[in-house]
Order: structure tokens, then sequence, then C-alpha cells
């Protein structure tokens, strides 16, 4: 590496080195797709950042296009552009990359063993370590803290879940509005489709300042057997119709998260019955979250009941029917922020923890079910985070 020249970084580097040496961080990456990264800058970006916490102190290099931003917005105040490395890297003579710009960092802290994001690209650790840096992989998540929530954080988790339920209202009112003709439903004199359903719900999360990157529910008769099917085509009359829409905020980036399911007619009885028992189920979840308490147990817990109830889980014709995806998932910066869950995986639960209680039953050529809500653990229970009636028929 070429000789770096003096600078501010040079200044704070020396006062570090009159403190006890703690662990150096790092992590590579873009805010908005890695949440770790967005938790420890406490801002977001669509381009790529390094964050360092040398000798426990945190700074970052940011594109010069997001230097401004990046102080007004994040709670990191040691801020750097890009520029003040690559112009002290012109020496090298050739084109630089990422690994350069980490190195020329790592350098001027004079840290020679770092510890990286699990999910740092394998390409830059490889260079790093080519280079003599010394790299240890971190565990996930990179920043626990951020699994346990606070009051700021449970207000935009709030806000999102207010939102989040006003787009399920809209939706509900569609169907609500809707027209019976024959196996179809009409809404203003065209037939009603889940792709319609898609469209008027995302534009209104859009208005609300909502993005939708992985998509939304809204899917009807044997699509909703399929969990993560999006749904498509004609939505019918008489059958279930799952609407789980899961937006994260354009500015804040948390996440909200909720499912309920609908039936536009006269449900079956065993429609009615699988509703019944999901519902059920969800408030036998919600009466056992509290702190010390594994998901597993509750997880178990729930597919025991159902299997009480003759609601069993079985492969039928070359898939699964009846229960089969965990009660619950973390929530925040992520729409699943591992490894908090309500599921066969071990977690026990803790005051902060915010998780999704999302029960549901699939049986093809009956329909799916699935109610969902968002809950924080609280000292000595859980409270449910924002609230939308739970009602078969709409």
């Amino acid at each position: 590496m070429p000789k770096i020249q003096r600078t501010t970084i040079d200044f704070i580097r020396n006062s570090y080195f009159d403190q006890a040496m703690t662990k150096n961080r790092l992590i590579y990456g873009v805010p908005a797709e890695n949440p770790d990264l967005a938790y420890a800058l406490g801002a977001t970006s669509a381009d790529p950042i390094i964050y360092l916490e040398a000798q426990g102190k945190p700074c970052a290099v940011v594109p010069n296009t997001e230097i401004d931003e990046m102080k007004r917005k994040a709670r990191v105040r040691r801020i750097f552009p890009y520029s003040d490395f690559f112009r002290k890297m012109k020496s090298l003579n050739r084109r630089l990359g990422e690994s350069d710009m980490i190195r020329a960092l790592l350098n001027d802290f004079r840290i020679k063993t770092v510890e990286v994001h699990p999910y740092m690209p394998a390409i830059l650790v490889d260079q790093l370590r080519k280079s003599g840096i010394k790299v240890n992989l971190g565990t996930h998540p990179f920043c626990p803290k951020r699994l346990t929530k606070t009051p700021t954080e449970l207000q935009k988790i709030a806000a999102a879940q207010k939102v989040t339920f006003q787009a399920i209202g809209h939706v509900a009112s569609i169907l609500k509005a809707s027209r019976i003709s024959g196996s179809k439903l009409y809404y203003k004199g065209k037939v009603l489709t889940s792709e319609f359903l898609h469209a008027a719900a995302k534009t209104f999360l859009v208005q609300q300042g909502y993005d939708c990157p992985t998509g939304i529910i809204i899917a009807c008769g044997d699509d909703s057997t399929e969990p993560h099917n999006a749904g498509h085509g004609p939505v019918r009359p008489h059958q279930s119709v799952i609407v789980d829409i899961f937006p994260q905020n354009a500015e804040t980036r948390f996440f909200g998260d909720a499912t309920r399911t609908f039936c536009k007619g006269k449900p079956s009885r065993d429609l009615q019955l699988i509703y019944l028992a999901v519902r059920e189920a969800q408030e036998m979840a919600l009466r056992m979250i509290r702190p010390g308490v594994n998901g597993q147990t509750i997880h178990t817990a729930i597919q025991e009941f159902f299997n009480s109830l003759g609601f069993t889980t079985r492969p039928e014709k070359g898939r699964l029917v009846g229960f089969f995806h965990g009660t619950g998932h973390g929530l925040g910066l992520a729409l699943h922020e591992d490894p908090v869950r309500i599921s066969s995986a071990s977690w026990v639960l803790k005051p902060g923890n915010v998780v999704t209680v999302e029960p549901g039953l699939y049986y093809p050529g009956i329909g799916g079910v699935r109610i969902e809500d968002v809950v924080v653990v609280t000292k000595t229970g859980c409270k449910i985070i924002g609230s939308f009636p739970k009602k078969l028929v709409v």
C-alpha cells in the first residue's frame, strides 16, 4: 500500500491508541439490503457503505453523493467520503476496487485483525486475507441489540402496522363492494382478480410512503392453500381469500406484517371450522407468549391443538396439507428477523422481542386460512401492535 497522508482520521486514530483494545468489526454492503448495516448506521442508502468499529469507536466511509445525507441522518458521527481514500491510492496505477478502499481504511487505523459481517462477499474476504489482514467471520445477527426494540423503534413498527391494516381494510372494502355473478366477483363492472387487488393495495401503500420489496399475498381458493402463493386470476365467491401484507417504510426501513382471511359470499362449513380453529389457535399462542418461554414450546402446542381437532398435517398428492410453517418470526428492519422465532427452532423469548403470531391451516378443495398479528414481548406477557377485526365473511 502507498503511504497514507495524514488526515482527520489520523488524529481520531491516535486517540484510540490510548484506550484499551477492543474487537474491530466491519460491515460492507448496501444498508437498504443489510439490516445490520442499517441498524449500525442509523440510516439507509441504496449505495455500498463501509462501516467500521475501530477499537470500539464507529466510523463510516460513504459515496461522495451520500456524504451530506449521511451526516444529517446517521447516528455515526465520523463519516468520510470515498474520495479521501481513492485519491490516496492513485499510485497503485490500476483500477481500484472495494477491497483496496477497505484495506486503506484498516491500514489507516493500523488494524491487522478484523471481524466482518457473515454476509460479506467471499471475494472481498479472500482479497483482504491475501493482503495480510486476518479476517474472522462474525455471527448472525451481527448487531444482536436490534432484536430488542427500543420505545422509538416500537413506535416505528406501530406506524407500519397501522398502515398495513389500513391496506388490508382497503382490500376488504373492495371485496365487500364487489358483486357475485355465477362463479366470479365483479367490481365496478369488471371481473375482480388477485392482480387488481395487488395493484390497489400497492398503490395505497406507496401513497403512504411504503414499499413492497418482496410483494404481497392476495390468494383465493386453492392458491390460498400454498402459504407463499401471491395469488393470480379471478377472485371467486364463497372461497377463502388470504390477504397477507408486509410493507416496509421507505424512510425508517421498518416492516409491518399482518394477515386476515376473508370470504365474499357463503363459506362452506369446513372452511368455517378451519377459520374458527385458526382463530382459537392464535388466541392460544398469544396467551402463551411471555419472557422465558421457548417459542418452540408454543409452536408444538399449536401443532398438538390442531391435531386434537382432527386438522392433521400430512403429505397428500405430493404436497403437505394442514399446518406446515412456523407460528411466528421476528420482525423489525428485516421481514424475517432471525433468530427470533416461534417455530421448531429454539428461541427463548425476551422482553422487547417483536414477533408475528400467524398459525394457519391449508387444505386444497376447502381453502387456506391464516390470521396474523404482531406482538412485542413485555415483562409479563405480550402486547398486540395494531388491530383489525377478525371476521371471515365480508
